[in-house]
């Protein structure tokens, strides 16, 4: 688990661990964190930081899902600048959600 009480730079348990074996470690973090770090990176860089627990976005994402149309899911259109790395990113996933 990533989250500081166990990753703290100075009694974070896995350095408490580190220092009681007298040894490091090889830190690994799990993947669904990693794609957390990655998506609020992400998310930032498009809509900036917020303090806030909940975002608005995603409340109103929440609020309307029962209404989405999720048989006809399709990606919107890449922005011309991006397409060189998220057109393959973009197939690579639709493969994965639509694997006929």
């Amino acid at each position: 688990d990533i989250i500081f009480s166990n990753t703290g730079d100075n009694i974070g348990g896995t350095v408490l661990l580190q220092q009681l074996l007298n040894r490091q470690l090889l830190w690994l973090s799990c993947r669904h964190h990693i794609a957390e770090l990655i998506l609020k990176a992400s998310f930032q860089s498009l809509f900036g930081k917020t303090t806030a627990p909940v975002s608005t976005l995603f409340s109103t994402l929440k609020s309307s899902w029962a209404s989405l149309d999720l048989t006809d899911f399709r990606f919107p259109p890449t922005p011309a600048c991006y397409r060189c790395t998220a057109v393959p990113l973009l197939a690579f996933l639709d493969e994965r959600l639509h694997p006929d």
